[in-house]
């Protein structure tokens, strides 16, 4: 089955935490002018079909919200999902937004990863803390001087996602014992974006042009 596809990585618009947590206020006037170039400059693409990060079984609740924006009876929240997803579909007059997300994080989580890390594998939680704050840093100071648009095309150069790519291949030196615990959260991650692909394709037909508007560690 042949489709076509392009990956949008994002910063999470809402400034929900995690390791590296950046901060934007999406909501003035100035910012909301910035997400409308983003979307004129996706319109371009013309995808048939957008998928974002909420959970797949999420899917009545966003096509419910969905439409309550098409409405006017909804006020987008400071989220990607809605500022891009839903702005862009409704200028396509597509019927719906996909949720394709999947959460499979148990166990011991990437914190706890970290912690052992610094204790027990210092040079490895050193390379990931330098590599994360760097980025972090520079995300920020580009949120605080650049536009949206901006942000966004710096965030999917290759350089950034190699920027990812080298702390999840660090993480694998962060094991106990026969316990490779580092191993066992990256395979999990892998696990989770496959996953994502797999239901991606659950709603593909032949021909399909999808726009996947996700954060930027998946892309």
């Amino acid at each position: 089955m042949k489709f076509d596809a392009m990956v949008l990585g994002t910063y999470h618009m809402d400034n929900s935490p995690n390791l590296f947590t950046q901060y934007d206020d999406v909501t003035t006037d100035p910012r909301q002018r910035e997400i409308t170039e983003v979307v004129d400059c996706l319109v371009p693409f013309q995808p048939t079909k957008i998928a974002v990060e909420r959970l797949q079984q999420d899917q009545a609740a966003l096509d419910r919200d969905y439409q309550r924006y098409r409405r006017g009876d909804r006020a987008l929240p400071p989220r990607e999902c809605y500022q891009l997803g839903f702005r862009l579909a409704d200028r396509l007059q597509d019927p719906r937004v996909y949720a394709i997300d999947y959460q499979n994080e148990a166990g011991t989580g990437i914190g706890g990863v970290y912690e052992y890390a610094q204790e027990h594998v210092p040079e490895v939680y050193e390379f990931i803390k330098r590599t994360g704050e760097a980025f972090k840093n520079a995300l920020q100071h580009r949120i605080d001087t650049e536009t949206v648009r901006e942000v966004l095309c710096w965030m999917n150069e290759s350089r950034a996602s190699q920027r990812s790519q080298a702390i999840y291949m660090a993480m694998l030196r962060v094991a106990r014992h026969a316990d490779r615990m580092g191993l066992e959260w990256v395979a999990g991650w892998y696990v989770r974006n496959l996953t994502i692909y797999a239901n991606l394709l659950q709603w593909t037909e032949p021909g399909d042009r999808w726009l996947i508007i996700y954060g930027d560690g998946h892309s």
